[in-house]
């Protein structure tokens, strides 16, 4: 992984951590509009949010008309970007792992060490790539 790239992991993990913390949720509900039968999607985190929609201790709350694929998004995203970051992290080290496996064979100059770490190379890099399978 370059720098660039270590860069934007950490940029990404520095603004979920610094995002409300869960959980995230979107449901429909009043909020205090014209009609009695209005109801409004609203996508809310923190703990000020849930529970009720008048307090405004921490968090926050968007309400409108929201797309519900929208708001389905919106409040998984940092359960997203969290599987997504541990997944780039494992597969780096994989990637290391493959990397550190495959110098062992081939600085060795020995036949059985070689074969023995291609087997391994190969172990870890299928493992990692179980990973990303659908």
């Amino acid at each position: 992984m370059d720098k660039l790239q270590a860069d934007k992991l950490t940029e990404i993990r520095k603004a979920l951590e610094a995002a409300t913390p869960g959980p995230w949720i979107d449901r429909m509900e009043d909020c205090g509009g014209s009609s009695d039968d209005e109801l409004y999607r609203v996508i809310k985190a923190g703990e000020g949010f849930i529970g009720s929609n008048r307090e405004l201790d921490t968090g926050f709350a968007i309400t409108g008309f929201i797309d519900p694929r929208n708001a389905y998004l919106i409040s998984h995203a940092p359960e997203y970007i969290t599987y997504l970051l541990q997944l780039v992290e494992t597969q780096a080290q994989a990637l290391e792992d493959i990397k550190d496996e495959a110098t062992k064979g081939i600085f060795k100059g020995d036949v059985i060490q070689t074969a023995t770490s291609i087997e391994n190379v190969l172990n870890i890099a299928d493992d990692a790539l179980k990973l990303t399978q659908v």
